[in-house]
């Protein structure tokens, strides 16, 4: 939660720059982003060992890079950097085209933990 605190400021410095500070809350508060991977995604994926693509990682992926393309009023988007490396790496996997939830499965796998 520490770190989803972090993303969500740098989230909402990005936008804040571009006043759509209050259009994009309204939005993040619809998504996984705003209710939370253990509240929604994590139960109703991961949980039930379900990593079939419902938001696959590549799509993650593109909006990730987008994202840090976007960030033309100077932000360091320092997490967003640091997940990229992550998602940059399941391109090579067979987690590509799995639910974005499979990052755990990723991360384990990577850490022998398997």
């Amino acid at each position: 939660s520490i770190v989803s605190n972090i993303v969500t400021a740098e989230t909402l410095t990005l936008v804040e720059n571009r006043n759509r500070f209050i259009v994009a809350i309204k939005l993040l508060k619809t998504t996984a982003a705003g209710k939370g991977h253990l509240n929604v995604s994590y139960p109703m994926k991961i949980l039930q060992k379900d990593i079939s693509p419902g938001f696959k990682n590549t799509l993650a992926l593109k909006d990730l890079k987008l994202a840090l393309q976007g960030s033309i009023d100077g932000i360091n988007l320092v997490t967003g950097k640091a997940a990229l490396k992550s998602y940059e790496d399941t391109e090579k996997t067979s987690y590509k085209d799995l639910d974005w939830t499979s990052m755990f499965n990723f991360i384990k796998e990577q850490n022998n933990l398997n």
